[in-house]
């Protein structure tokens, strides 16, 4: 029997190339380039006499895939030799891993295993800058034209794909933002989500099935992201520009920069309609074993002039946070949302956020422990959309932001700053707002006492975790993050008529 060969293609760092930028039109342009790869891969497939190979996956710009003959061989390798030159061109600056591995068993673990290590590979950024180049002042790297400023290649190339605004079109009618001086929020959110157990669904199909899930999950995730945006970002009747700015949507990826108030509810539909729109491809695809898909999503909430490329990192590693503390919770992997408001300049990652901002003084009789050995926390991400063992839910977290409405935020931000420096101080702050707001406001007092009870947050902290040596269980508040869901949800937003 003949030998057959497994090809694949990925476009790595497609996200920091469309991000490496503060200006939504070159971010726009970006998002065009990378919508026509899978478009410039079929005429490099049928350049290249390819047009007879069996397709595996559904090319885009996240990947493709193909089986070929062994007589075809020669072929693929051509491709090859090709195919990261004319990513180049198109797109200067993007990066292509690819491997090609002998059809048989274990051929898949082989594939990615080749691929990761071509991943590893760093690529020469072209032209190089010789003493007497002119160069681009906001990259630093050799000048190729003029836009308002000499700008590089790549932000040459990206301006000029800016019109076609492929992706936008591809979602459907409305208008996006395209100048974030018109956002009308000093914050807005990069939000980024990911499906879960993705590698563990592909491993569990058989090869015919693949591209009926590549082609199944493409139009889920678009479905999803166009019915989320009916849902939280467009007024009933409104047909005004969205405040949003769609970076990718492809496969189980989709990252979106949307005004600071709308972020949360934004990525919170996300999840739930990607669930639901899972369900039709699990059905068609019994072999996947589960009702629907799940997916992780973070959220970095930034100043709307804080670089976007950080604030990506930032969302990924809060959508990584998410995946990290939900996996082997349930199976498949529960769906949960991560978020963090970032308020200095240079924060790290959120496992340094979580060391230097949100652990809290665990300790009883003044004694303190040093930031990365106390066990509690001041927030209580990632929230799921099911109850999970010591996860609180996203719904009960919603109906807690509406149950403190009307309560002074002044008191409970100073709770929230007590619970990181004194946890007894912090419990005789509570006491006073009990007394206070019991004479104020006793109704409104109730049903925040209520849906913390709900949350299984009484007095503020919820337990999640077990027991350690000294029989004290680990805590975490969610009062700091109903803070800051407030915070980004002025009077009169979308988001407060909403939950009016």
């Amino acid at each position: 029997m003949a030998q057959r060969w497994i090809y694949r293609y990925e476009v790595k760092g497609i996200q920091p190339y469309i991000l490496a930028t503060d200006k939504l039109r070159e971010m726009q342009g970006a998002s065009s380039l990378i919508e026509a790869i899978g478009e410039l891969f079929g005429e490099a497939r049928s350049a290249f006499g390819l047009q007879g190979a069996r397709l595996l996956s559904m090319p885009t710009a996240g990947g493709g895939s193909l089986e070929v003959e062994d007589g075809q061989r020669s072929r693929i390798e051509t491709l090859m030799s090709a195919w990261p030159l004319l990513v180049s061109r198109h797109a200067p600056g993007l990066q292509v891993v690819q491997a090609m591995v002998p059809q048989g068993e274990g051929a898949w673990d082989a594939l990615h295993d080749e691929l990761r290590r071509d991943r590893s590979r760093v690529d020469p950024e072209l032209p190089e800058a010789g003493p007497m180049v002119l160069r681009a002042p906001r990259t630093g790297l050799p000048a190729c034209g003029r836009k308002d400023t000499y700008v590089d290649p790549a932000g040459l190339r990206k301006l000029e794909a800016a019109a076609e605004d492929r992706l936008a079109k591809r979602l459907g009618r409305g208008g996006w933002l395209e100048d974030l001086d018109r956002i009308g929020h000093p914050y807005v959110g990069v939000v980024h989500l990911d499906g879960n157990d993705m590698g563990q669904h592909l491993r569990r199909l058989g090869h015919g099935d693949l591209l009926a899930f590549s082609e199944g999950l493409e139009r889920a995730t678009l479905a999803t992201v166009q019915a989320a945006v009916e849902e939280t970002l467009r007024e009933p009747g409104d047909s005004v520009t969205l405040p949003a700015r769609p970076i990718v949507v492809g496969g189980d990826d989709v990252t979106f920069i949307v005004r600071g108030d709308l972020a949360l509810p934004f990525a919170a539909a996300l999840l739930r309609v990607f669930e639901r729109q899972t369900g039709a491809l699990c059905k068609e695809l019994p072999a996947l074993g589960c009702q629907h898909l799940t997916a992780a999503a973070g959220v970095a909430l930034v100043h709307k002039r804080h670089p976007f490329h950080a604030a990506y990192d930032l969302a990924e590693g809060l959508c990584k946070h998410a995946k990290r503390a939900l996996r082997g919770k349930a199976s498949p992997t529960p769906s949960g949302l991560s978020f963090h408001r970032l308020t200095t300049s240079l924060a790290g990652t959120f496992d340094d956020i979580l060391d230097q901002e949100l652990r809290a003084d665990s300790t009883e009789g003044g004694k303190r422990r040093a930031a990365r050995d106390r066990e509690d926390l001041l927030t209580l991400c990632p929230y799921t959309l099911q109850p999970v063992d010591d996860r609180a839910t996203l719904e009960s977290l919603e109906r807690l932001v509406e149950a403190a409405r009307g309560l002074p935020r002044g008191a409970l931000r100073e709770w929230a700053g007590l619970m990181r420096e004194s946890g007894e101080r912090a419990r005789q702050h509570f006491q006073r707002i009990q007394q206070v707001q019991k004479d104020k406001d006793r109704e409104r007092f109730a049903e925040f006492e209520a849906a913390l009870g709900a949350m299984g947050a009484g007095g503020g902290w919820r337990k999640v975790g077990a027991p350690g040596p000294d029989g004290r269980a680990p805590q975490a508040s969610p009062i700091p993050d109903v803070l800051t869901w407030q915070s980004l949800a002025p009077a009169g937003s979308k988001t407060a008529r909403r939950n009016a």
